[in-house]
């Protein structure tokens, strides 16, 4: 199934390929590319090795079109961005932001769609 992943504030398309790109900053301020496998539940990453990404950190994602920090207002560690479908159906994607911690949400027709096994950390704050 292929889908489009596209920023919530300029609408752009953020997927390559089987990518979805993203401009990250870790706390001190280094930013860089990060690519994130456009499969929900498949948490591989790719990035320049000169940006150390490591277990644990917590960081900033932004649409590498129009730099907006794509944090929601209700969870500090969670981002979002909009999911179209093959039925050009819109859904909402959350993850987290902490490197390593497998949680993926799928929110579409107010329901939510869990992936990953530490899924159940922000249940509560999506409900």
């Amino acid at each position: 199934m292929y889908s489009n992943f596209i920023c919530p504030k300029c609408r752009n398309a953020l997927n390559v390929d089987r990518h979805v790109v993203f401009i990250v900053e870790k706390a001190e301020g280094t930013r860089g590319l990060l690519l994130m496998s456009a499969e929900l539940g498949d948490y591989s990453i790719r990035n320049n090795p000169q940006i150390e990404i490591e277990e644990g950190e917590r960081l900033e994602f932004y649409c590498p079109l129009c730099q907006t920090r794509l944090n929601v207002h209700y969870h500090p560690n969670l981002v979002r961005v909009l999911m179209v479908d093959e039925q050009d159906v819109e859904s909402q994607v959350l993850f987290s932001r902490i490197v390593g911690q497998k949680s993926t949400y799928l929110i579409r027709d107010g329901k939510v769609e869990p992936f990953g096994f530490e899924s159940s950390a922000y249940l509560d704050a999506l409900m």
